[in-house]
Parts: C-alpha cells; sequence; structure tokens
C-alpha cells in the first residue's frame, strides 16, 4: 500500500534538516524512503506557467492559481508514493498571504494525495526559530513576523493537524525539535516512521 506521511511545521522550525537525517536513517534500515516538498513541486509548474520566479513569490499568488497548482502536486506525489516505501511530504499546513492564513493542506488537495497515513508536526521553542530565521540567509522572511507569531502561527498548526486528523483519520504525531538535540528528534521520527511503513504493509 502506499504510504504518505505529511511533515509540517513553520518557517524555520528545522523540519527539512530533521527529514533529510531521519531518511538516511530510514535507508540504512533497509526502507526506501523518500522526501518530497510539496512547495518544489508546485513551484515548478508554477514557473512552467509562468506565474513565479521564485517560490517566496508563491505565497502572493491568487488563490485560485495556488489551488490550481496544489492539486497538480497532489496527483503527481501521489503516483510517486507507489514506487516507494515512503513519500515524506515536507510541506506546511498554511501559507501567510495578502487574505490571512491559506492551507496548504484541505479539501482541495488531499483527496488527491492517496496514501496519507501519518501527519507529523515539528514544533520548537518560538525563540529558537526566531534565531534561526535570522541566521538563514538563502530565503527572504521579513515578512513573517514576531516570536509572538510565531508561537501564534505553532498553535494555528495544532488547530489544522486536529482537523485533518478528525476528518481523514490519520494519527498526528508532535515531535518537538529543540536546540541541539536534532539527532535525538531525528531517532524519534525514524521510530514513528518505521510503525507507518509496517503498518502500511499489513494494510
Amino acid at each position: 500500500m502506499a504510504a504518505i506521511a505529511i511533515v509540517v511545521g513553520v518557517p524555520g522550525v528545522g523540519k527539512t534538516t530533521v527529514i533529510s537525517k531521519a531518511v538516511e536513517m530510514l535507508g540504512d534500515l533497509g526502507y526506501n524512503a523518500e522526501i518530497i516538498n510539496y512547495g518544489d513541486v508546485m513551484l515548478k509548474k508554477a514557473v512552467e506557467l509562468g506565474l513565479v520566479e521564485n517560490r517566496d513569490e508563491m505565497r502572493k499568488l491568487p488563490v485560485t492559481k495556488q489551488l490550481y497548482l496544489q492539486r497538480v502536486a497532489a496527483e503527481w506525489i501521489s503516483k510517486r508514493s507507489e514506487e516507494v516505501d515512503l513519500i515524506l511530504l515536507d510541506t506546511h499546513l498554511f501559507i501567510r498571504t495578502p487574505r490571512g492564513r491559506w492551507p496548504g493542506i484541505s479539501e482541495n488537495n488531499i483527496p488527491y494525495l492517496k496514501g496519507v497515513v501519518q501527519l507529523v508536526l515539528i514544533e520548537a521553542d518560538p525563540n529558537d526559530i526566531s534565531k534561526r530565521r535570522m541566521r538563514d540567509k538563502s530565503r527572504i522572511r521579513s515578512d513573517y513576523g514576531s516570536v509572538a507569531e510565531i508561537e501564534a502561527d505553532q498553535f494555528y498548526n495544532r488547530y489544522m493537524s486536529t482537523s485533518i486528523s478528525i476528518r481523514y483519520g490519520c494519527p498526528v504525531y508532535i515531535l518537538k525539535n529543540e536546540e541541539g538535540r536534532v539527532d535525538e528528534a531525528v531517532e524519534e521520527l525514524v521510530k514513528v516512521l518505521e510503525r507507518v511503513i509496517m503498518d502500511s504493509r499489513v494494510e
């Protein structure tokens, strides 16, 4: 059975680092796991259509355009999940837009993401997240807000995770990525993902 674990967290939480290390560890254990960044797939389509030049610009696209890009990306990801043991879908539960928080995972795309069996929410101390964002010169993140707004965004992620779990029956695992303890977070995540893989094989 195809298996997709949606891994989410606010920008700067260290999500990409944690899941990259987790996939390496899963490979050492003999599993074929692959990371797919939802935004990268959407960006590829958006660039092809001449809508944007970089990923940060996608947050400012009209909602109708983003909805279309979400569905196209979801169909591609779903097909890819049939070829591996597990897809770790690196994404965000919401995107900040001029109209407010806009869901990255919703009724618009989950029906196209066949095989979703797990949701992992990565969190960290808001102060640590703020510092990580300041250190990251590769992204334009000046509009992501204060420490208080980071805390609010993490609470919003919890609300959305709960809604998705209730609607689609998938478990939610909250993983703490504390400063200086990334290896512990990776090991904890791998244990969860091993269970996901084994359960999907039984089903």
